[in-house]
């Protein structure tokens, strides 16, 4: 089975005698845009398919693809599936894994089943909870051939591409019996690194995600005058603090100290205490709590 862009379309071909003769290529998805197209901080960007065939699983002969573009609008790339049951007959409509936050970017995606579990894992970079060009890493599994999937973040924290330099086309995710290895890129201070994780799901029972935990970015922009962003993801609704602490530990300002409903939240902070009266420069501390989850991180105020 061969899956490929041209034309703005994704099309198909496939070989029943180890790829001496092929059938009829035919159209399976369009690509509005086509496969080449700008995401802000990347030296180039593609959304070419990625073909997987299910061969052990109950859902064996399955065919997925997954690819990317940007019909939604050039602010707004995201991911997308498409499976046949039958063959590469005929194909379900594009459906998207990534839950729907507006205008932003998913890319790069990639995509592997375990063969041990039929489980579907896809990787993509992801800026839904980002602030400008900083970019996320997040995983998403389907156990039920893509009619539902879970979604998780994978990397620890964002990172900030150049678009001067190349960053490369491709992320990865190889899985076997329940053991995932999402691979990708990263790019700080303009040196490229290279990082995986290992994510456990187990099989028996359906799978067990990891538990989400609690995101805090840093703050932006830093070092920052008068006023910064912070943002954060909360993973379930619970009430939360958003505190600010100088280097000794006095508590400087509270942001929030409310409830939250599950998702992503910001707050800015403009270098003044409890008080009303602005604070000297200096590197400062801001602590996120959340259920029993906390997060620290340090920002710089220039004067």
């Amino acid at each position: 089975y061969m899956a490929w862009s041209g034309h703005d379309h994704i099309w198909f071909d496939k070989s029943l005698d180890g790829g001496v003769t092929w059938g009829s290529d035919s159209v399976i998805a369009t690509q509005p845009g086509g496969w080449d197209f700008v995401v802000p901080g990347i030296y180039r960007c593609n959304g070419m398919p990625v073909t997987l065939c299910d061969t052990t699983s109950p859902l064996a002969g399955t065919i997925y693809v997954e690819f990317s573009d940007q019909r939604e609008g050039t602010d707004d790339t995201d991911v997308w599936f498409i499976r046949s049951t039958d063959g590469g007959q005929t194909w379900t409509a594009p459906v998207s894994p990534v839950e729907e936050t507006g205008a932003n970017h998913q890319f790069f995606p990639w995509a592997t089943i375990d063969p041990a579990t039929g489980f579907i894992y896809m990787v993509y970079y992801d800026r839904r909870y980002t602030v400008g060009e900083y970019t996320d890493v997040w995983m998403a599994l389907s156990t039920d051939g893509g009619d539902s999937w879970i979604e998780y973040e994978i990397s620890e924290s964002s990172f900030l591409p150049e678009s001067h330099i190349f960053f490369g086309d491709y992320i990865n995710v190889a899985a076997l019996d329940g053991h995932v290895y999402p691979i990708w890129m990263r790019m700080d201070a303009g040196a490229l690194s290279i990082w995986t994780a290992l994510v456990d799901i187990h099989p028996s029972g359906g799978p067990e995600a990891p538990a989400r935990r609690l995101v805090l970015r840093q703050n932006q922009p830093n070092p920052f005058n008068p006023q910064t962003r912070i943002d954060f993801v909360i993973p379930g609704a619970a009430n939360a603090t958003l505190k600010v602490y100088d280097l000794a530990g006095t508590h400087i300002a509270t942001l929030i100290d409310r409830p939250l409903a599950a998702g992503p939240h910001f707050a800015q902070w403009d270098g003044r205490d409890g008080r009303g009266q602005r604070v000297s420069s200096g590197v400062y501390l801001y602590e996120l709590q959340a259920g029993d989850q906390s997060v620290t991180r340090k920002m710089t105020l220039v004067k």
